[in-house]
């Protein structure tokens, strides 16, 4: 699963945490309809340079991270157009350089297999330091496959995940409506590509396959029974997909904020442009509030807490909950290890952040 990873990396990092942050707040859980805070801390896994000075990491080029995935003992990056190798003291070794192809997403699929969405249009597979085509054509448009070859064409990849089952999902955004994509797309391991949901138009609508509308899907993540989650920045809510391809609202009401509780269309659970979504192996999503400054928890039954920051930009590690000093700029993109540590991409700031969540 693109959701989880390593118990290695897991552990490094919060022993890491536990020696330079004190942890505070109530021992509520995420999920908790109280709103009180979990206990435990967010800190700062590597950082490099600021947005004024271009995030320059020198030999590993602009350190701007927008995708994340972790697998048995690796944090993957995709950074500036380059896959990166992040380890925890903040070194980072370039995988795939920009020059190769300009990454956008990273997934890990079965058996360790890291897939790429490049150039906007284009999936490939890692093989090593190299990449081998997948899927797409390279023409901007939207149309499914029925081959496995670069048969199908995309519009503009933003979220990338994989399934353990072998089928990688991507949310495919038209910034014009002519364009008719806008929809969740779903590729298999020989490429052959179907639309999951979303009939094309940028609008909200609630139903099976095709009559989907989404505003601007961007993070996707899957869960182990095969329900896709979305975050739809453009309608401020996380979407969910049921394996028939039947979309739901699991939280937000189409109107921007930022409170907390119940989900669903008509609950009070409220959010801000949306980038960034993963889900645990409990099922509970958690989500790069972007317009929040914020890191949000979202339990099954769509109820929603502040897991981290307090709707201000800025760049601090801390507690957790609303009033627990940690601070973001720009959280997007997470992966959730196998200690449900949730890693986030902190793009503004440069920085890959970890959330250590006691349980």
């Amino acid at each position: 699963m693109s959701t989880t990873g390593s118990a290695a990396g897991a552990g490094t990092g919060s022993s890491t945490g536990a020696a330079n942050e004190t942890t505070s707040g109530s021992a509520s859980g995420t999920g908790s309809a109280t709103g009180a805070p979990p206990t435990g801390y967010v800190i700062t896994v590597a950082a490099h340079g600021s947005w004024e000075s271009a995030c320059d990491d020198g030999d590993a080029g602009q350190f701007t991270p927008t995708g994340i995935v972790i697998d048995s003992s690796n944090i993957y990056v995709v950074a500036g157009g380059n896959l990166d190798l992040v380890v925890f003291d903040g070194g980072i070794t370039v995988v795939i350089p920009n020059s190769v192809v300009g990454a956008e997403s990273v997934a890990l699929g079965r058996d360790g297999q890291l897939f790429l969405s490049g150039g906007q249009t284009q999936f490939f597979k890692v093989v090593g330091s190299n990449l081998a085509l997948l899927v797409g054509n390279g023409a901007f448009s939207c149309l499914d496959s029925d081959q496995s070859d670069a048969g199908a064409s995309f519009a503009t990849l933003d979220g990338l995940t994989a399934d353990d089952a072998g089928f990688l999902y991507a949310s495919d955004v038209s910034f014009s409506s002519a364009t008719g994509c806008n929809r969740i797309r779903k590729i298999d391991s020989n490429g052959i590509t179907t639309t999951l949901a979303g009939d094309g138009a940028s609008s909200f609508h609630n139903g099976p396959g095709a009559s989907a509308e989404f505003g601007y899907p961007t993070g996707v993540a899957v869960d182990t029974a095969g329900y896709v989650y979305v975050a739809d920045a453009a309608n401020h809510m996380i979407r969910k997909i049921s394996p028939d391809g039947t979309t739901s609202t699991l939280a937000g009401t189409q109107t921007p904020g930022f409170d907390d509780g119940s989900g669903g269309l008509f609950g009070t659970a409220t959010f801000s442009s949306p980038t960034g979504v993963a889900v645990d192996a409990a099922g509970t999503v958690y989500v790069g509030d972007t317009g929040n400054y914020a890191v949000r928890a979202v339990a099954s039954d769509g109820t929603t807490t502040t897991l981290a920051g307090n709707g201000t930009p800025g760049f601090a590690d801390g507690a957790l909950g609303r009033d627990g000093g940690a601070a973001f700029t720009s959280p997007g993109t997470m992966a959730v290890d196998t200690l449900g540590n949730v890693y986030v991409t902190d793009e503004m700031n440069c920085a890959i952040r970890m959330i250590h969540i006691d349980r």
